[in-house]
């Protein structure tokens, strides 16, 4: 019987090869799996299980199968502490926002006050060491002006934060301060304050000039009156014309010290202190100097009328005209005056008049008009003796 061939092929083509029956192969077959399927399968899919850092992935476990349970790692860490107990843990209450708010900020707060009260700590520490630095100047003088137990005063201001403008401030109150520069307050008062090496400066000043003109200044040099002195406003130059009228025109002059005391009625042992007192003002000591030196060369050529406190006056008239011849040219005029009045008295007797022989000082001091008239009076005189001589009107004029 012949062989058909199916259509689309030729008598040379070879036929088609006959497929074989797949035989699956499953070790796992005892289960009753049909072929070609696995145990994996037809299983559930188990969930998978987080890797935690640490331990070792669990396998995913076989149904009907006890799961191994895990190993942990020779080199795991410890967790990590359990967080502080919050209010919802501690009783069981659940903050509302404001709560949680405020919480928030007082621990903020709390933080940054700490912050703060470091760097203030810091910041006194450095304060305080700059105040020390800047009041060392300050220290050394009162030291120089033998004011030591001041120092401490100072240590306990600067423990206390004052700073150098309150310590200036505060130090002047001190009893110690005020026993030491006791002239301060008054030129404060006045407007003329000055710091403390500058008030030093003038007493050193004033006791010098002291001792340049032989004052012991043991007396008039304590601190208490030179205190007086500076608080009087009265300068170190000023000082000097002062002790100048004491020392030169007064305490060397026991004549000027006594007419002193009989014009002023100022003490012989007390001149010097109130010549130098600063409530005596520098015009009024000029004056009464001038004068006691007027009144001391006066009486010491024999004019007594200029002896005695009713007559400073007269010895006061004479200032200006005296001008500023010193005690010996005073000495000398008035040594002239003397020969003049004495002359004219007696020329003026032989006329039947007086004279007023303080009218000899102002001629000799220069008065024109007193000059002329002794000039006349010592004419007439030479005239009664015939002419005889200008050396009778010379001697008579006492010009």
């Amino acid at each position: 019987m012949a062989t058909k061939i199916p259509a689309g092929q030729s008598p040379s083509t070879p036929p088609p090869a006959t497929p074989k029956p797949v035989v699956v192969t499953n070790p796992l077959n005892y289960l009753g799996i049909p072929g070609g399927q696995s145990p994996a399968t037809l299983l559930p899919k188990a969930p998978k299980v987080p890797v935690s850092l640490g331990s070792t992935p669990m396998p995913t476990p076989i149904a009907g199968q006890t799961p191994l349970q895990p190993v942990a790692a020779a080199t795991a860490t410890p967790p990590p502490p359990p967080p502080p107990p919050n209010e919802t843990a501690v009783t069981g209450k659940v903050p509302t926002v404001d709560e949680a708010v405020a919480k928030a900020l007082a621990e903020s707060n709390a933080a940054w006050q700490a912050k703060y009260d470091a760097l203030t700590s810091q910041n006194t520490a450095t304060n305080r060491a700059n105040t020390t630095t800047a009041l060392q100047d300050f220290t050394a003088s009162l030291n120089a002006a033998g004011l030591g137990d001041l120092v401490s005063v100072l240590n306990s201001y600067i423990t206390q934060d004052k700073t150098s403008a309150q310590i200036a401030m505060d130090i002047k109150k001190e009893p110690a301060y005020k026993l030491r520069f006791p002239g301060m307050d008054k030129l404060a008062a006045a407007g003329k304050a000055v710091n403390e090496a500058t008030y030093i400066s003038m007493e050193r000043g004033m006791i010098g000039i002291l001792k340049a003109y032989g004052l012991d200044d043991k007396v008039f040099g304590t601190t208490a009156k030179l205190g007086d002195v500076i608080g009087g406003l009265v300068s170190v130059t000023e000082y000097e014309t002062r002790v100048s009228n004491a020392a030169d025109h007064v305490q060397k002059n026991p004549d000027v010290l006594a007419a002193l005391h009989n014009y002023y009625g100022v003490d012989t042992a007390g001149a010097i202190s109130y010549l130098l007192d600063p409530t005596t003002g520098m015009d009024i000591v000029k004056k009464q100097v001038r004068a006691s030196e007027i009144g001391a060369a006066a009486i010491g050529a024999g004019f007594k009328g200029l002896e005695g406190q009713t007559n400073r006056g007269v010895a006061e008239s004479f200032i200006n005209i005296a001008g500023t011849a010193d005690l010996n040219s005073l000495k000398e005029s008035f040594g002239k005056a003397r020969v003049l009045a004495d002359t004219q008295a007696r020329l003026s007797g032989i006329e039947g008049k007086t004279y007023n022989e303080l009218d000899a000082v102002t001629t000799v001091f220069g008065d024109q008009a007193q000059q002329l008239e002794s000039q006349k009076r010592a004419a007439r005189e030479a005239a009664r003796f015939g002419g005889q001589g200008s050396n009778i009107t010379r001697i008579s004029s006492g010009i």
